[in-house]
């Protein structure tokens, strides 16, 4: 059973949408570990997207389990200071899971 979904974006970079792929072990807890800088929220997939928000070195971020095809970005969510939710794409690269 296919369980991949296509998303079609309003970014105005992204044209033809993508894909999104379960991953169970991205669903949870995790936390930013970058060198220095703030590790950006995207509104899709890819690093020349638009940026939704930072999210700084040690912050959480919520993955929902999903990936792109490529098996790099992590569809998710950051709650910011002031206490807005907002969702997106954040890179694997910079995501420790915190296991509870």
């Amino acid at each position: 059973m296919n369980l991949s979904a296509k998303i079609i974006s309003q970014a105005t970079d992204i044209k033809q949408g993508f894909e999104l792929h379960p991953h169970s072990e991205l669903y949870g807890e995790m936390k930013i570990d970058t060198n220095n800088l703030d590790l950006m929220l995207r509104d899709a997939p890819t690093f020349d997207s638009n940026v939704i928000t930072s999210m700084p070195k040690g912050s959480t971020f919520f993955g929902f389990g999903f990936t792109d095809s490529s098996l790099k970005w992590v569809l998710g969510q950051y709650t910011m200071p002031n206490g807005k939710i907002v969702a997106g794409f954040a890179h694997i690269d910079y995501l420790i899971k915190i296991n509870k």
